[in-house]
């Protein structure tokens, strides 16, 4: 005979009280129930709220309540649709057009395949590639200009 608590059944409770939908068909519906904390009284809370804000493109905020001056805000910028600009490598010293590539504080797990992680000529780190103090219409003129011919 099982010792109390060991069996089966006791298992299962004890598994039920902590995690809801046990009987589900999958494991990926088992959900944590949180255990409920046990009161001694009220308790003091010497900690500032924090809430998450998003600036959106125009550098506005959202999701701010009216009384922000009380409580630390954390804002997240969005840097997904940024716009391509001129870039120069600091090895190379070539020029090309697109982003660098940098992580999201909005959206972390989104990446952007065609930004730049290193330089497309010289596979230089994206560190050394700066944006350019010309602007891309001022590179392509340069590159289509047709220079004289000594030799005529």
């Amino acid at each position: 005979m099982a010792s109390e608590g060991t069996d089966m059944k006791a298992i299962f409770a004890r598994l039920n009280s902590l995690y809801g939908n046990l009987n589900g068909s999958s494991p990926h519906g088992v959900t944590f129930l949180q255990p409920t904390p046990k009161h001694s009284g009220p308790k003091k809370n010497n900690m500032q709220a924090k809430k998450h804000v998003s600036v959106d493109p125009n550098n506005n905020l959202q999701n701010i309540e009216p009384d922000v001056q009380s409580k630390k805000v954390i804002i997240k910028t969005c840097i997904c649709e940024r716009p391509a600009k001129a870039l120069e490598c600091g090895r190379c010293h070539q020029y090309f057009h697109g982003r660098i590539a940098a992580i999201c504080e909005k959206h972390p797990a989104e990446a952007f395949l065609m930004d730049f992680r290193e330089c497309p000529y010289c596979t230089a780190h994206h560190d050394k590639i700066k944006v350019s103090e010309l602007t891309w219409a001022q590179i392509r003129k340069i590159e289509d200009a047709v220079l004289p011919n000594d030799d005529l």
